[in-house]
Parts: C-alpha cells; structure tokens; sequence
C-alpha cells in the first residue's frame, strides 16, 4: 500500500500563529481598557487620578474678598466682603466699631453652579456670629442661634483648588473665628480656650500680599 506524505508549510503555519497573536494582544489591550475604565484602577494596581472637569467648578474670577473684622462692643468676630461692611459704616448704626483683621478667603456674592450657601447664625446672648453650610440647600438648625443671611456661596466639598474654612470657637467669651491657615488653626487651639467647630466650608484661598493695610469701619 502507497501512503502519501501529508505536510503543512513553514510559511503558511508562521502566518496563522502571527495572526492568532494579533488576535490575541488586542484582546487583552480591550480587556484592561475595559477593567481601567470601569474600576478606575491600572493594571498595575494604581488608581487612576481623575480631575475636576472644568464645568464641575464655579469662575474663580467672579469671586470677591471676604474680610474678617472684630468688634470689642460685642466681642466677635464677622465674615463680609468689605463692600458689606462699608455699607454697614455709611448706614450709621451704633452697635460698634469694626475693626478690619485682614482678608480671609474669596467666594461668590451670588448663586454659582456647584456651590452652596454660606449661612449666618446669631446668638442674642452670646452677641456671637456662627457660619456653616448644609447638605440640603437649606439652613440647619443651630442650638442657640437664629438664621440670619445667607453672606456667601462656598463649595461643599474640597474641589477645584478650594482649602477648608477652619472654624474655632472662644467658649470662655462665646466668640467664633474663621481662618484658611492650618497653622494658624493649630496655634489658636494651643492657647486655649480655643476649640475647633470644624470645616465650615471650602473657599478659594487669598495671595498673601493682599490688602495688608488695617482698616477700621465705624458705625
């Protein structure tokens, strides 16, 4: 009996192995596409860093100062713009006089798109100023203070280069203070009797050589 002598050709087995690679090395390039994508995590097993979209974060340019002032009369301490606090000389009340300690972060005087508000409280019997934000786009309720204005709009979480506004409380003359400085958080809590109130809300961080001039509004 003849047999014959079956056979594959070198060239023609090279060509369908360097096909199947090709087959599959873009299976696995879509798989971790895919598992990047959905999990946010590299196949290295480093998460992928995401930043804000631009249309996730309020013009920084149409942010305005907000000033920090101290009145002895009352013993407190209030956030304004300084527009706010000029208004407030010109009207003529008697309540005090406020003293200008310099700028403190920048916000909108108006609605933004992904901000909330920042509300005023006050204590008639403390003559204290309390600030914070809510979660619902309504004022919280604060035991012993009664909501006044809203004086800014403020993020509610830490985005778009904003810092935290570290709230501190004087629990001996009922006095609130504000600050952007952690160090300056720090130093206030090491001197008693300073407590921390926690993050108010997050604003835009002032240059350091913005209005160093001391001002003095009298009503």
């Amino acid at each position: 009996m003849a047999y014959k002598r079956s056979y594959v050709s070198l060239n023609s087995l090279s060509y369908k192995l360097l096909a199947m690679n090709n087959i599959i090395s873009k299976s696995l390039t879509m798989l971790i596409l895919s598992f990047t994508i959905i999990t946010g995590v590299s196949a290295s097993g480093n998460a992928t860093l995401e930043t804000p979209a631009e249309n996730t974060c309020a013009d920084p340019s149409l942010g305005v100062t907000y000033v920090q002032a101290y009145t002895p009369y009352l013993t407190a301490h209030a956030l304004n713009t300084r527009a706010a606090f000029a208004t407030v000389d010109t009207q003529g009340s008697a309540d005090a006089q406020w003293v200008f300690q310099g700028p403190d972060f920048l916000a909108w005087t108006d609605p933004q798109e992904f901000t909330v508000p920042l509300y005023r409280f006050y204590a008639e019997a403390t003559k204290d100023y309390l600030y914070t934000t809510s979660t619902d786009s309504n004022p919280p309720s604060v035991p012993g203070f009664s909501f006044q204005t809203i004086v800014a709009y403020v993020y509610l979480t830490q985005v778009c280069g904003s810092v935290p506004l570290l709230g501190l409380w004087d629990k001996t003359n009922g006095d609130h203070f504000y600050t952007t400085s952690q160090p300056e958080h720090t130093t206030f809590l090491n001197r008693g009797p300073w407590v921390d109130t926690g993050i108010a809300g997050y604003v835009l961080p002032v240059s350091s050589g913005m209005l160093t001039d001391d001002l003095l509004f009298e009503h």
